[in-house]
């Protein structure tokens, strides 16, 4: 009843994921993908999600251990905000549609610290001057060393239950958008999420035309309410079917946060409709 993942190393998935996917014996029910680089984990994970549906054996897909592979994540007292590892292994797997995140503590964080090649994993309980030494994968017994990374997952959690997100029905979609740094997930003329952390003014998407649109801003460090962004009527012109959507991002003092997850979802999604809406006329809001 348990699942079986695979995990290879990050040049391996070309060699191993194929044959099973293609499978229709196969008893692996999942591929657990470690990337060298935290900012490919979005594309790579929705990359294997969507060969995976296509073939006769499709796998639960996460992302399991983030390169560089000595280095990890780091602990709360160097690394506070995580910010990294939030945007592109924690939100870039969930919004690529993946089902989950194993945080990894890297094994040569004494070599990191101070260049030293031996030991490459330190273990002096005794060395305060660095703190990483007892923290890799290897050697940590005390897991709130990444408390606030671990919170922010919660958070996460929190968002997708609260908020109702049907994200089994959601694909990544970031073609929607021409924002090369911002995630996109979504189930076209329904609900689409928009991770942005590029300090932007705007975020530009296209969406199912002739539809409401209820727009909201939420912060995906700390958590919180959703701050409500009105409604916008996506109008056909043309008989276009897609209409492009230019929705302002507000201040980062008001969001709390340089990273802004945008819910854009159709207006009477619970019950009734929306009572006031703007227009987007030529991809602009008015």
């Amino acid at each position: 009843d348990h699942p079986i993942d695979v995990h290879t190393y990050p040049n391996a998935k070309a060699k191993v994921y194929p044959g099973l996917i293609r499978s229709d014996t196969s008893k692996v029910t999942g591929a657990s993908l470690q990337c060298e680089f935290p900012e490919r984990i979005n594309a790579e994970v929705a990359k294997w999600i969507a060969k995976s549906a296509r073939s006769p054996n499709p796998l639960v897909v996460s992302n399991d251990e983030q390169g560089p592979n000595w280095l990890g994540v780091g602990i709360d007292s160097l690394d506070p905000a995580h910010d990294s590892f939030r945007r592109n292994a924690l939100w870039g797997t969930l919004m690529a549609g993946g089902a989950g995140v194993e945080f990894y503590f890297g094994w040569g964080f004494r070599r990191h610290q101070t260049g030293n090649k031996d030991p490459i994993i330190g273990n002096d309980d005794t060395d305060t001057s660095h703190p990483y030494s007892t923290c890799s994968d290897l050697t940590c017994e005390d897991f709130r060393s990444r408390d606030k990374l671990f919170t922010q997952a919660f958070v996460a959690w929190r968002f997708m239950k609260d908020n109702h997100i049907p994200f089994w029905e959601m694909t990544s979609s970031n073609h929607l958008t021409e924002q090369k740094d911002d995630f996109v997930f979504a189930k076209k003329g329904d609900i689409y999420l928009v991770y942005t952390f590029a300090n932007a003014t705007r975020v530009e998407f296209s969406v199912v035309g002739n539809i409401a649109y209820s727009i909201h801003y939420w912060n995906p460090k700390t958590g919180g309410d959703l701050i409500d962004g009105g409604v916008v009527m996506a109008d056909l012109i043309g008989g276009e079917i897609s209409r492009r959507m230019s929705i302002p991002i507000p201040q980062t003092s008001r969001i709390g946060s340089s990273d802004v997850l945008m819910v854009v979802r159709k207006a009477n999604w619970r019950s009734g409709g929306p009572t006031s809406t703007r227009k987007i006329v030529n991809g602009a809001g008015v």
